[in-house]
Order: C-alpha cells, then structure tokens, then sequence
C-alpha cells in the first residue's frame, strides 16, 4: 500500500522509483510476456518479496513482503 511504502522510503530512500524502474523492464519470464492481465507474479528486490501484476494501464504492486 502507499502508506507502507512511505514508511519504507525512510529506511530504503528511493525505493518507490526503484520499484518502477525494475517492472518497467518487465521482469516476466519471456515466455509470459503477451500473455493476459491479471496473472500475479513477483520479484525479489533489496530485503522485500515485490508481488505484482500486470493491468491494462502498465502493472500494480499489491504486496511488499520482507524477506
């Protein structure tokens, strides 16, 4: 959530934009790619379990789950 994320940024500085930047790149495997919307995947970034998914606008994070 947003208000988690806040928290966050005051031990990781940077770590909305960080998070951005990564799903930017679509870190789906390859063979996912093209595939609907709505499949939730995740990504381990810094100390946090990263659970998102793809939507029509780009992607949503749903979920920081520490490591």
């Amino acid at each position: 959530s947003g208000e988690q994320l806040l928290t966050l940024e005051k031990r990781y500085p940077q770590l909305t934009l960080f998070i951005r930047e990564v799903l930017a790149q679509d870190p789906r495997p390859a063979y996912r790619k093209g595939e609907e919307t709505g499949k939730t995947y995740a990504v381990w970034l810094h100390d946090f379990n990263v659970r998102w998914r793809v939507t029509d606008a780009g992607f949503e994070v749903f979920a920081l789950e520490p490591r």
